[in-house]
């Protein structure tokens, strides 16, 4: 029995391993705040590397 890529995604995602939550997003579902995560040392969205 063959398994498909989307099914193994699907399954995974259900996984408890896989269900991480910071405690700064629960903070922020609880006062319906949207985080946007900025890639890690990015010279135009880092605002450090303007100076």
């Amino acid at each position: 029995a063959k398994v498909k890529l989307h099914e193994i995604r699907e399954i995974f995602s259900k996984h408890r391993a896989f269900q991480n939550v910071t405690k700064l997003e629960i903070l922020a579902m609880k006062y319906n705040v949207k985080i946007i995560y900025c890639p890690k040392y990015h010279c135009e969205l880092n605002s450090i590397e303007g100076l």
